[in-house]
Formats: structure tokens, sequence, C-alpha cells
């Protein structure tokens, strides 16, 4: 009989007449599969007739001679019988092996999942002189799969299975939840018609490559388009399955969705991007306060490149101005959890000193745990430097103004035009310095009043002198 459904001869008749010719093998054949536990061996000749069948699950040959027919292959059901034929019929007609799974009832009424696998034999001038086809009972391992499979599904991603022509063959009930597609909207159809269309050459590309080399897929991020349009992040990792042979039959895989981590990610980017750009210089600390971060503006600043200040001490740029008793209230203000700002006196790698405006604070962890800080500090040092000559100004002006006297009542006015005289050189005093520290100009012109009253004086003058 050929199993296969292409080629109509009865099973019965084709074992009838294949008895006479397989005694001798049968005994061997016994012996073969002896010990295999739940393994047995089906060989047929080169048209895929049955010849003998080795019976793990507690049939024996008392059982098949009992049996109407005595054909080994009775007590399959006949969807998964028919499945069978069809494997070792397509092993005959294409002269490859095949492989799939039926289910079997074993004496005691317990039905149990086979898997099953054809091998073409060869003779010695390589035509097909027979067939064997393998089967394997993996009830046990596919319900170990089955329940990792469930947790899988109820708490991750989805599941699904490619081909090795990278269709679709298994998709796990969690695609609706992430794509909002239905199982019959994804199987039968390939990753890349469910990406952002530019992506989805290069996504086809890419696991033809992988399916011919074997590889696994790690990591694999891709924009995936939800039935609704909007795009879904998603992360996939996927594993080659192969059989005991080392033939690829499939991938299994899983997609996650990281649309969420892609946020993060993204917020994160900006934070980062805005803290290697920005003008304050920026400083993180572990715990006992080494450096495991600075931006680009503490190294132009400080002279220290990052290499040179990863794993130090902010001690470094001490310059020993601020008492101990300073930085004892900096860190009990901070391990306390609280915000220290105040200035730092520091000094440069070249020895410079600079003057700094810092802002200290904790970084917790999801439980509130303090597990760094962060420095943000401001270079003040020109600030000072204008603060330090308003005060200087300021003080050179009182001195000035203490010199005339001014509280004392001695500036000199005079009493009928109430103008400040230059007496013992006091105005003059005031005058110069005005124009040191200031833009004003003195012109030393004579103001109206005055003008007049020596006109009228030159005026009497000329009249009383003689022609």
């Amino acid at each position: 009989m050929n199993t296969g459904k292409r080629r109509g001869t009865s099973s019965e008749s084709s074992l009838a007449s294949s008895d006479a010719k397989t005694d001798a093998k049968s005994q061997n054949h016994s012996q073969l599969g002896s010990g295999l536990g739940h393994i047995y061996i089906a060989v047929c000749d080169a048209d895929g007739n049955p010849l003998y069948v080795t019976r793990p699950d507690g049939y024996d040959a008392a059982d098949e001679q009992a049996s109407s027919s005595g054909n080994p292959f009775e007590t399959i059901e006949p969807e998964a019988l028919e499945r069978m034929k069809w494997i070792v019929g397509e092993t005959v007609e294409f002269g490859k092996g095949r492989d799939g799974e039926y289910r079997a009832q074993q004496k005691d009424g317990t039905v149990r999942l086979v898997e099953l696998q054809s091998k073409v034999l060869l003779d010695a001038q390589g035509k097909r002189s027979g067939i064997v086809v393998i089967s394997r009972d993996v009830t046990e391992a596919k319900g170990a799969m089955t329940g990792v499979r469930s947790m899988v599904e109820a708490t991750s991603g989805w599941l699904w299975e490619i081909d090795l022509e990278g269709v679709y063959t298994y998709a796990s009930p969690k695609v609706k939840e992430l794509l909002g597609y239905d199982l019959s909207d994804i199987l039968g159809r390939r990753p890349a018609e469910f990406v952002v269309p530019e992506e989805a050459a290069s996504l086809s590309e890419k696991i033809h490559g992988l399916i011919v080399e074997r590889k696994p897929i790690v990591n694999l991020e891709t924009r995936k388009l939800h039935k609704d349009g909007r795009i879904v992040f998603v992360e996939t990792n996927a594993i080659p399955i192969v059989d005991d042979n080392g033939r690829l039959h499939r991938y299994e895989g899983i997609d996650r969705d990281i649309t969420e981590r892609k946020k993060v990610e993204e917020q994160l980017r900006k934070l980062s991007r805005a803290v290697e750009q920005s003008p304050a210089s920026i400083i993180i600390t572990d715990t006992r306060g080494d450096i495991e971060y600075v931006n680009p503006r503490f190294c132009e600043l400080t002279g220290y490149s990052r290499e040179e200040a990863i794993g130090r001490n902010p001690r470094i740029l001490k310059s020993g101005d601020m008492p101990v008793e300073g930085y004892k209230r900096l860190w009990d203000t901070i391990a306390s959890g609280q915000e220290w700002r105040g200035e730092f006196h520091n000094r440069k790698k070249n020895g410079e000193p600079y003057w700094e405006f810092a802002s200290i604070s904790p970084i917790r962890d999801a439980d509130g745990n303090v597990t760094h800080y962060l420095a943000v500090k401001e270079d003040v040092t020109e600030r000072k430097r204008v603060e330090e000559e308003r005060l200087k100004l300021l003080y050179e002006l009182q001195q000035a103004l203490a010199k005339v006297k001014t509280l004392s009542g001695l500036l000199p006015i005079c009493a009928w035009c109430k103008k400040v005289r230059d007496d013992e050189g006091y105005w003059k005093q005031i005058e110069s310095y005005v124009e040191a520290h200031s833009d004003a100009e003195f012109t030393h012109g004579i103001c109206p009043d005055c003008a007049q009253k020596m006109h009228i004086a030159q005026t009497k003058a000329a009249r009383n002198t003689p022609p």
C-alpha cells in the first residue's frame, strides 16, 4: 500500500502481500524497536507500503494478529492516520523526509501525542529502497511546553511561530491585545506586513538571512502598526527549532510591547542632552562622594578630563578656604535627604582659584533610598569680582566723603550764593574722585548768577577808572 493519498492501494491488501517477505525482517526490527520506550519505527518499501511497525504503546504481535485486518495502524484515529499517510506519500513523491504530529490511542484507552519523522533509505546505487518513519511520544514534553507557553502568554508578550518561508503558523491570543488583530488576521501572513512601510523591506531581508544562517533573533526592535493605525514599538526575540538530526523546522518567538520604554528612553535622551549641553557644571557621585559622572562644562571649567574626574572625590577642587565645619554641615544636610545650597571657593587643576554657587541634592530609587548625589554648580567668579569691586568703590567713596567732613557741617559752602567753595582743596578732592570713578566731566564754567554779578562789578569798575 502506498500510504499517501495520491496512491489508492488499500493497506490491508498491501500488508497481506508483504507478510511473506517480511517474516525475517520482523525479528530484526522487533529487536531494534525493543528498549526504545516511547519510540517506534515503521518500515515501508520504496513505494511506501508498510512492511513492519514496532509498537511501544501496549500492543504486541498477538494483539495485531487479533485485529480484524492485521493493520498495525488500525488504532490510530482516522484524522491522524490520514495525516501520517499524507506525510509518507509526500516522502514517496518528493523523495524528502517530512515531519508531523498525530494522536495515538493506547490499549488502555488513553491518547498520546506522537511526533512523526520520515526518512528515505537509499541503496548502493543511490536509488530509493525504502522509507523509515520514526515516531516519538511527545505528550509530556508538549504538555510541559503548553504549560510554559500558557505562563508566558499570561505574563508577557504574544508568542508566535513562523515556518521556513517566514509565514506565521501560530499566534497566541495576546496579539489581539498588542496589535488589535484576530488570529485569523495573522496566520498565513508575514511579520513584514505588520510594520511601518519604511521598515518592511529591511525586516523581510533580515528574517530571511537569519533563517538561512539558522541564527536567533535577539532584541530586534521594530515599529508595528496597530489595527487602529497607531504605532507600537515591539521588541522581538526568537530561536530556531531543529530536530534531533539538526534539521531546521521553524522559528518560535515572542513580541513584547516596549512603547512605554521607548518613551522613557526618549525622555532620558532629552535629559541627557540637556545635561551635556548645560552651562552649569554638573557632578553625580555615589553615596560615598566618589564621582560617577561629570558633564562637559565641568571639564571645561576645572581643567580635569572626564577620565581624570570619575572615581575621584570632589575634594580635588578644594582650596582649603572652607572650614571643616562647613563641609560637615553640607554632608549632614544631604545625608538627611535635604538640599544644600552654598558657595565654594575652589581651585582648578592649574591652581587658579574660582568661586562656585552649588546646589547639592540626593537622588532616590523607587523605594525612596538615597543612591546618588547630584551637584549643579554655577561659576560665579566674575559676579564675585564685580561685587568685590563695587564694595571697594563704595568704601573709597565713603572715605572721600569722610575727608571732606560731609557729615560734620564743615563742607565749605558760600554763605551768599550757597555754592561749594574750594577751601583747602576739599572740592577738588570730590571732583577728582568723581572723574576717576564715573563718566562725568566738570566744565568749570561760571553760573549765571555769578556771571551777572561779575558783569555789574566789571561795569562799575570801568566807570570808576579814569580815561
